[in-house]
């Protein structure tokens, strides 16, 4: 495709069909949210400026953009940015993708922590850090503790929170929540990895690709750091403290049976949009 001269709208149904022809699942959203990005505009703009010509470098970034895809490297590591519970997230290749499901996780906390004087919060495995910067953001008077075993994620993390303009949240480069002893926390937060080892290979190429391994594989049940988290978290919780872990499909008969083996009471499952299984939570004490 030439590169002068070219109006938003051609750039668009290129992009459409380039990634049509790619299998990626969403071509046309696809294309619009690299184009706008791109430009710095709205899908409105696009929209009612369909006949723009666009400036040649900017045609030059969005081909590059649009061959990126098609390759099927994900859209938030190609523009560094994705959206989780109203706030823009930086994004890279060294942190898992932000998605839907884990604000049900962000939501629940910060429900349960309302009308406390003062709130102890850890989130484990923290990533990006979208979990612990909304709690700390929307949760007034909580102090927050964020971990990671990946010093890069945590460098995204902190840039994360110094962006959004949170200061209430400690940053850890430990395995789960090992140096955590000298406080004890209200509720305690993570999304684990929970995807079984021998399914990974069966992921879409976007996500196996790309995203960070050790984010994705959750050993031979995909349930290897809930069982760590869930025996070793009572130690560290509060009298009537929670622990709530996000899931995989069909783990939360198992996960129960980890809360319940290791004395929580209280538990309780909520179903995601489409009604499945996803958040698991129980008290001690």
């Amino acid at each position: 495709m030439p590169n002068a001269g070219k109006t938003i709208s051609e750039l668009l149904i290129y992009s459409n069909e380039k990634l049509s022809a790619a299998k990626v699942d969403t071509p046309l959203l696809d294309s619009q949210i690299l184009i706008c990005h791109a430009l710095g505009v709205s899908k409105t703009y696009i929209i009612a400026h369909s006949d723009q010509i666009v400036p040649d470098e900017k045609v030059n970034l969005i081909l590059n953009w649009i061959e990126r895809r098609s390759q099927r490297e994900p859209v938030p590591y190609i523009t560094g940015v994705k959206e989780f519970y109203g706030m823009n997230f930086t994004i890279t290749s060294d942190v898992l993708i932000p998605r839907p499901e884990t604000e049900l996780l962000v939501s629940y906390a910060i429900k349960h922590l309302a009308g406390k004087n003062e709130s102890f919060v850890a989130d484990i495995g923290c990533g990006s850090g979208i979990i612990a910067i909304c709690v700390a953001k929307f949760v007034l008077n909580s102090s927050v503790i964020a971990t990671d075993i990946s010093d890069k994620a945590l460098e995204i993390a902190s840039l994360n929170a110094k962006k959004l303009g949170v200061d209430n949240i400690s940053f850890y480069l430990v395995d789960l929540i090992k140096p955590l002893h000298k406080q004890k926390y209200d509720i305690i937060l993570s999304n684990p990895p929970y995807i079984p080892t021998d399914e990974l290979s069966n992921l879409q190429p976007d996500i196996i690709n790309y995203e960070p391994y050790i984010a994705l594989n959750g050993g031979f049940d995909g349930l290897d750091l809930h069982r760590r988290l869930i025996a070793t978290a009572p130690e560290y919780l509060k009298s009537s403290g929670m622990l709530a872990v996000e899931i995989g499909i069909d783990q939360s008969n198992q996960v129960f049976e980890m809360f319940s083996g290791a004395g929580f009471t209280n538990i309780e499952i909520l179903n995601d949009y489409s009604q499945i299984p996803r958040i698991i939570s129980g008290r001690v004490g």
